[in-house]
């Protein structure tokens, strides 16, 4: 089960490396059509045409993250410990992560299909402003809870999972 570990592990830190290093480039992008004194709208236009992009890219990542992070907790936490998960010092950490990660999922479709279409009709509208603002703001907030995920797992990595006790 070593290599079924170890691809599940590399699988999880792609997709999240990759979601991540994605959500630091449409803030970037954001914050250019917000600030951009030549052409605003071709910034804003740039941003709107990266989130596109992600959306299909966005939704495979976190499939990946979704199916490796259970082959993970199944391989370490194991199955005779799920009952009492919430009671150890790895499983309050993880239940945290958890708790967290579901707050990014909720970031990302209410960015998707709230925000983004916004976006697009404020660009077709010719005043953008705002619907830049919003939807880098909330891809902020994304950003800021997937890297406190980040310290959550260096934090689990220094404790012993509770299949190693077996």
């Amino acid at each position: 089960m070593g290599w079924i570990h170890l691809a599940a592990d590399l699988g999880h830190l792609l997709a999240a490396g990759l979601w991540l290093g994605a959500l630091t480039g449409l803030l970037l992008l954001l914050n250019r059509a917000r600030t951009a004194p030549s052409d605003p709208q071709s910034a804003a236009g740039a941003a709107h045409c990266a989130l596109a992009n992600f959306g299909s890219a966005g939704t495979i990542a976190v499939a990946v993250i979704i199916i490796t992070g259970e082959v993970d907790s199944w391989i370490l936490v194991g199955p005779d410990h799920v009952i009492g998960l919430t009671e150890t010092s790895f499983g309050r950490p993880l239940m945290l992560k958890l708790l967290l990660f579901g707050g990014v999922l909720l970031f990302a479709a209410h960015n998707r299909f709230q925000l983004y279409p916004a976006l697009h009709q404020a660009i077709v509208a010719g005043s953008h402003d705002d619907a830049t603002r919003r939807l880098g703001r909330s891809v902020a907030l994304e950003t800021g809870l997937a890297l406190a995920i980040l310290g959550i797992v260096a934090w689990l990595g220094t404790l012993a999972p509770p299949a190693s006790a077996a």
